[in-house]
């Protein structure tokens, strides 16, 4: 096992990296995803990556950030809401050893998930994350919410129309280049943080350079999409996010004030998914 800058990976790593990234459909999201490790490391010193390694044959990656203290943590700190080790299955390693080969006092790691079984044992604490499962099409996904008995989207979709009927009709754009957008998104985010007293990671310069790396980085495995609803021509909330293949990451929402009593940010939330879903199926079209 051994680590290095992010950096300094060749690309047949970067290459195998993505690829067992991929190949149980990339779950694990877009902050295990090399890409994304590589855009921090573009405005962070100390990204690093451990590869582990069987018969000297890298057979995992574990992205970490190096501090002076010498200890390990999740890349993009409190951005990052995914952390762990992609290793090829079947392939048993010790994160002890690990963390004693790449010169770690201490890796400290936050969500990461339950299926990484070889740092369950190190794991305080648990709980679920929230997850909309796309794969049978959005309207699948909303029939199936309507007969488990939640009147959620019932009340969401009237929110719908009293907000159209009031103040015009919704329109929807699933990835903008709008700086303007981007600007009142972190201003509304701000604004957020400093009425709930919150720490407001994105006024560091390093934070802002990587959320506008990610909006603009676009590819077929990997991507940042900034989203907007607007009502007439009025902003009503926007969200940045990151996506693979086959997942999207719910990342940085933020909406009107002035609108809160119809819900603007999961009103967004809704087409996001849907948008996300249309997508995905115009993609498997395309393979067919």
């Amino acid at each position: 096992m051994y680590a290095g800058p992010v950096g300094a990976l060749s690309p047949e790593l970067l290459a195998q990296w993505e690829e067992l990234h991929d190949a149980d459909g990339g779950l694990p999201g877009p902050f295990l995803h090399p890409a994304y490790v590589r855009a921090v490391g573009q405005v962070r010193a100390g990204v690093e990556v451990g590869v582990i390694t069987h018969k000297d044959e890298a057979v995992g990656f574990l992205p970490f950030q190096r501090s002076w203290f010498g200890t390990g943590g999740a890349v993009g700190s409190r951005l990052c809401d995914v952390a762990g080790a992609i290793v090829r299955p079947h392939v048993a390693w010790d994160p002890l050893s690990f963390a004693s080969a790449v010169g770690l006092r201490t890796l400290r790691l936050a969500n990461v998930p339950a299926s990484m079984t070889a740092l369950r044992p190190f794991q305080h604490g648990g709980g679920a994350a929230p997850l909309l499962d796309l794969s049978g099409g959005f309207e699948a996904y909303r029939i199936s919410r309507l007969h488990s008995g939640s009147s959620f989207m019932r009340q969401l979709e009237r929110k719908a129309r009293k907000l159209e009927r009031e103040l015009g009709p919704m329109r929807f754009e699933w990835h903008t280049t709008d700086d303007t957008v981007f600007a009142t998104l972190l201003s509304w985010k701000a604004a957020q943080r400093k009425q709930t007293r919150t720490p407001n990671i994105l006024h560091l310069p390093w934070a802002r350079a990587l959320l506008e790396r990610l909006r603009q980085q676009e590819g077929d495995g990997f991507g940042g999409v900034l989203s907007a609803l607007y009502v007439g021509d009025t902003l009503a909330a926007a969200h940045l996010g990151i996506r693979t293949r086959r997942v999207l990451h719910y990342w940085i929402p933020a909406y009107s004030e002035e609108l809160a009593r119809y819900s603007p940010g999961v009103l967004a939330l809704v087409e996001l998914a849907r948008a996300a879903a249309q997508l995905r199926a115009i993609e498997k079209l395309k393979q067919l």
